[in-house]
């Protein structure tokens, strides 16, 4: 007992990402179970034989890989190849359960940032609950990951007790009239194979987030346990534990994710189970790869990403505006350029128009650029121009950008705005 107090002393909160606010005051323990099941196909069993299969000292070609374009299942001579370590090593190697979970803590690590993890799971031995505390960094392998969590749910099981006396010992009863404690977890997985603590499953549903529910068969019927708002997946499931077998030929696992519709929406969901599928392809073939380096985009998410490696040409860059319009004025000198309408009795002309070519706002910017040279003004310094819509305007900003400056104008309905909040401070004034 001593031994699991100090393991989860100063016990971690995941704070997973959600889509829609967590309901907070009397509602925080609300919830609305929802649903979804994922069949694996044959190349996700395959690529978990692999992975069981891996060793630290062998080379794996790529070809072998069981990524989403493979149409291969089983790698030659895997079954008898299997066969053999289980008999020289026993149950040492990872299994089903053990792999998924992994894959499972590597998700949630990069959805939260989290580098400590409780994750609550039952006994292989027992109906009695395990709490599993999964310290990960983003540069661990997936596979020393692996071994990782075989090693903790070995030490959890050798020391494993009640969930009522782990709760009285970490003093997280709840006191009459009192707080609630915080969760202890977050997090479930479960391997349905076990004998699952109904007590459990009751006093924990509506503190958790997410539940997983592994079985060997795809699911056709769901039983609830008894006084459990979550419900564990059964069917024609094998006889023995996820944890303590690997058959001999890709398995077919079925997937239960049970989610608090309240928080998670089920596109979210149906991401998660995607990445986690893709993530396992991945490392099938490149099992030491590190955690944090792995992507966990599919192939129809790629899809929609522009290609980083792409030419970037797409933008149809042509050079500086003002080379351009240089070019222009040049090759079109007369060819007008801009058309600034006037009140008649403020200039005077025909409908109080104004008419400039190219080569004439051309020239006029080129005399504004040679003043700011020669005055001092600097490349990439801010130049400030104060002036109403017109010609000057366009004048000044092309000038000022083929003096190698930017700038930043300042209208008359910047000073209007400047006399108002004056006016507000200090008293009347007058505006003509």
């Amino acid at each position: 007992m001593e031994a699991l107090l100090r393991n989860f002393a100063d016990l971690p909160q995941l704070a997973l990402p959600t889509d829609y606010p967590r309901p907070a005051g009397d509602q925080s323990l609300t919830m609305v179970e929802a649903r979804e099941v994922r069949s694996l196909d044959a190349k996700t069993g395959a690529a978990l034989l692999r992975l069981s299969l891996y060793e630290e000292d062998r080379e794996y070609d790529s070809s072998d890989s069981d990524d989403e374009s493979s149409t291969s299942s089983t790698p030659a001579g895997i079954e008898s190849k299997l066969a053999q370590d289980q008999k020289r090593l026993g149950n040492q190697r990872p299994t089903a359960f053990h792999l998924l979970l992994a894959a499972f803590a590597v998700l949630l690590h990069r959805y939260t940032g989290d580098n400590d993890l409780i994750i609550a799971t039952s006994s292989p031995s027992s109906p009695a609950p395990l709490l599993l505390r999964i310290k990960l960094d983003p540069t661990d392998s997936f596979w020393s990951l692996v071994k990782r969590v075989q090693f903790i749910e070995a030490e959890a099981e050798e020391h494993k007790v009640s969930y009522e006396d782990l709760l009285s010992a970490l003093g997280h009863e709840q006191t009459a009239g009192g707080p609630s404690p915080p969760p202890l977890f977050r997090v479930r997985f479960f391997d349905s194979t076990d004998a699952q603590d109904s007590s459990f499953l009751e006093s924990t549903s509506l503190t958790s987030d997410l539940t997983v529910f592994v079985s060997t068969t795809p699911t056709d019927s769901q039983e609830t346990q008894s006084g459990s708002s979550f419900s564990t997946p059964t069917g024609a499931s094998t006889p023995t534990s996820l944890r303590t077998s690997f058959a001999f030929t890709p398995p077919r696992i079925s997937l239960t994710l049970s989610y608090n519709s309240l928080v998670f929406s089920r596109p979210r969901i149906s991401l998660t189970l995607d990445q986690l599928v893709n993530f396992l392809h991945h490392v099938s073939s490149h099992p030491q790869d590190s955690i944090g380096s792995i992507s966990l985009l599919n192939s129809k998410q790629r899809k929609q990403l522009p290609d980083p490696k792409a030419d970037l040409e797409w933008t149809g860059f042509r050079g500086a505006i003002t080379d351009i319009f240089s070019a222009n004025a040049r090759a079109f000198p007369d060819r007008t350029c801009i058309v600034e309408s006037i009140p008649a009795p403020a200039i005077g002309g025909k409908n109080g128009e104004r008419t400039f070519n190219y080569r004439q706002i051309d020239e006029a910017s080129n005399v504004l650029a040679r003043y700011l040279v020669d005055n001092g003004v600097q490349r990439e310094e801010v130049v400030t121009v104060y002036s109403t819509r017109g010609v000057d305007l366009v004048v000044a900003v092309m000038g000022v950008l083929k003096a190698g400056a930017t700038f930043s104008v300042i209208g008359q309905f910047y000073y209007l705005s400047c006399q108002c909040t004056q006016q507000r401070l200090t008293g009347p004034v007058t505006i003509r």
